[in-house]
């Protein structure tokens, strides 16, 4: 489970969060899979570590929850 208090410090304000690089547990291994997948949501910083650029709306919600689902380091939270 992502780590509420190693948030990436690009995360746009709100409830979806990556952690950030150097957290202790569940850090983001720059897979690409939610960038990748979920553009209108996530983005990569520059060095590849992904952030929750947007916070997702009632339409992409499901996306957002699919990729936090689907993120193999557990790296995306919700407070």
């Amino acid at each position: 489970m992502a780590d509420k208090n190693h948030k990436h410090p690009k995360n746009a304000k709100g409830s979806f969060f990556c952690t950030a690089e150097g957290a202790p547990a569940d850090e983001c291994i720059t897979c690409g899979l939610c960038y990748g997948s979920a553009p209108e949501i996530f983005a990569e910083d520059e060095d590849g570590y992904a952030y929750v650029h947007t916070q997702p709306d009632a339409l992409l919600y499901d996306l957002a929850q699919e990729a936090l689902s689907d993120c193999p380091s557990n790296s995306i939270g919700v407070d």
